[in-house]
C-alpha cells in the first residue's frame, strides 16, 4: 500500500492530538508507522491506521511514549552534570590537598596547585554542583505528575 502526503499529514496531525509534540519523536513515529501501513497487506488506509496505532500500543501509549522520552533525555543529561560533578569536585580536592601538602612542606608549585584548585571549584565545580541542584529540584515536579 502506498501511502500519500495528505495521509502522512493525517498521521503527523493525530500524533500531535494524541500528545507528542516533540518533532524528533514525532517524525520517528511517523516513519515507523508508515513503513508498518506500507508492508502490510491493508485495502483501505483507515484499517491500517488503526491497526498500527494498535500495534504501538494504542492512543494513550503515544502520549506516555513522550514522557519516556523526556525522562530518558532528562536521565542522560543528568548522569553527565554527575560525571562533570564528581571529576570536578575529585579535581579540586586533588588539587587543594596537594597544594596544602606543598605549601606546608614548603615546596615550589605550592601557590599555583592552591590557586588551581580554588578556581576548579569556584569556575566548574560549585556552577555545575549547584545548576545541578536546581535541575533536579524543577524535574522532581514533572516526573510525579
Amino acid at each position: 500500500m502506498t501511502i500519500t502526503d495528505e495521509q502522512i499529514d493525517y498521521i503527523t496531525t493525530n500524533l500531535e492530538f494524541y500528545g507528542v509534540q516533540e518533532g524528533n519523536l514525532k517524525d520517528d513515529l511517523t516513519d515507523h508507522i508508515c513503513t508498518y501501513i506500507e508492508h502490510g497487506d491493508f485495502c483501505d488506509f483507515e484499517t491500517a491506521y488503526k491497526e498500527a496505532i494498535i500495534k504501538f500500543g494504542g492512543h494513550y501509549a503515544m502520549g506516555s511514549l513522550q514522557r519516556e522520552t523526556y525522562l530518558m533525555v532528562l536521565f542522560k543529561k543528568t548522569r553527565q552534570r554527575q560525571k562533570l560533578i564528581y571529576a570536578s569536585g575529585f579535581l579540586a580536592a586533588f588539587l587543594l590537598s596537594t597544594g596544602s601538602i606543598f605549601k606546608i612542606l614548603h615546596w615550589p608549585l605550592a601557590s599555583i596547585l592552591l590557586l588551581a584548585g580554588f578556581v576548579v571549584l569556584n569556575f566548574i565545580f560549585m556552577p555545575v554542583y549547584f545548576y545541578s541542584r536546581y535541575k533536579t529540584s524543577g524535574n522532581k515536579i514533572y516526573s510525579n505528575t
